[in-house]
């Protein structure tokens, strides 16, 4: 083989292996927090009573009852908007447990490192957008986030860095799905939809 194919070859290779580490990283991240935090609530150690009125107001929702969440004693549409529980309603009607809410959450988490770890490749080497990725998972912030029992906003983080990689690669239709849904996790986001614009 040419000394430049040889080359070419082992840099393809270890591009593939670090693609293959951050994929990973993603799926040890997402296995690691949905078994904690379905131990933990298992365990009676959830910590809010935000579980409990998501769980119910999607449990509602997946039933046909969006009038009232009993735990709060309150129509959640008339609180904070969440309208993006909707659509994890049909999957509720499926898996009709607070476990099912921890394990989106985790997944939705998880799958940020991805459009960060893209964006960064475009920038820098491969190499280096993988630790930024892995530094992403690794971060205590969203770890805390994903340990504090169910909020439908968090799923606002990984649709945000999916809408700016969809911009990035000027895909707007994709960019303006992820800024809806984006949007229906909670009514404070289209101001941070708007600094993207």
């Amino acid at each position: 083989l040419p000394k430049n194919l040889d080359h070419t070859l082992d840099t393809y290779n270890f591009q593939k292996k670090i693609k293959i580490a951050v994929l990973a990283s993603v799926i040890i991240y997402f296995l690691f927090f949905s078994i904690i935090t379905v131990m933990r609530h298992s365990s009676f150690n959830s910590t809010a009573f935000d579980l409990a009125i998501f769980d119910q107001t999607t449990w509602g929702y997946s039933n046909g009852e969006i009038l009232l969440n009993t735990v709060r004693g309150i129509n959640l549409l008339g609180d904070h908007m969440h309208p993006i529980l909707f659509l994890i309603a049909p999957l509720y009607k499926v898996f009709p447990m607070p476990e099912t809410l921890l394990v989106l959450q985790s997944i939705a988490l998880a799958l940020g490192a991805l459009p960060i770890f893209w964006i960064a490749r475009k920038r820098i080497n491969t190499t280096g957008a993988a630790m930024i990725a892995v530094s992403y998972l690794l971060y205590p912030s969203l770890q805390y986030i994903n340990m504090f029992d169910f909020h439908p906003e968090a799923f606002a983080i990984p649709l945000l860095l999916f809408a700016i990689y969809f911009v990035e690669e000027r895909k707007y239709a994709a960019a303006a799905a992820m800024l809806i849904l984006t949007g229906l996790s909670k009514e404070h986001f289209p101001l941070a939809m708007a600094s993207l614009g």
